[in-house]
């Protein structure tokens, strides 16, 4: 329940700030595992240049108490398990990335990069690709 709160603040923040529905939740989260450590899932921007400049993770930071919105990949630090994670997920255990259609930093297997779209649906762990929720704001 505690990740589900967490996705319902941050999903809140994202929507306060103009981002479109869907917000798309995979990862482990959307597996059958009894306990996920974390909800993984990305996000489609408007403005392309609002994350560039920034303007996004201010509008964010304004909402957000922790102002823990940074994708700068140096703001990153080790959970408890030793992964390098981002601000927002340490504060609430979610990490969500805005999509404006670059790579993920991943590749298949043949080696080509792989976008949100392809990363959130695939899992190593079962080595199948898996669903994704997509998030939409009550009517």
């Amino acid at each position: 329940m505690r990740l589900v709160n967490s996705l319902e603040i941050l999903a809140g923040q994202l929507w306060q700030v103009g981002i479109p529905d869907p917000i798309c939740i995979g990862g482990s989260f959307v597996e059958d595992r009894y306990h996920p450590h974390d909800i993984d899932g990305y996000f489609y921007c408007n403005d392309e240049r609002e994350f560039l400049t920034g303007e996004l993770q201010r509008k964010l930071n304004e909402l957000d108490p922790h102002k823990s919105w940074n994708w700068n990949p140096k703001s990153r630090s080790r959970d408890a398990r030793g992964k390098m994670q981002y601000p927002h997920c340490h504060k609430y255990a979610v990490d969500l990335f805005p999509n404006i259609g670059q790579p993920t930093g991943f590749f298949d297997s043949n080696g080509e990069p792989m976008n949100f779209y392809s990363l959130m649906r695939w899992s190593d762990r079962v080595k199948s690709n898996r669903c994704v929720i997509q998030l939409r704001r009550s009517l």
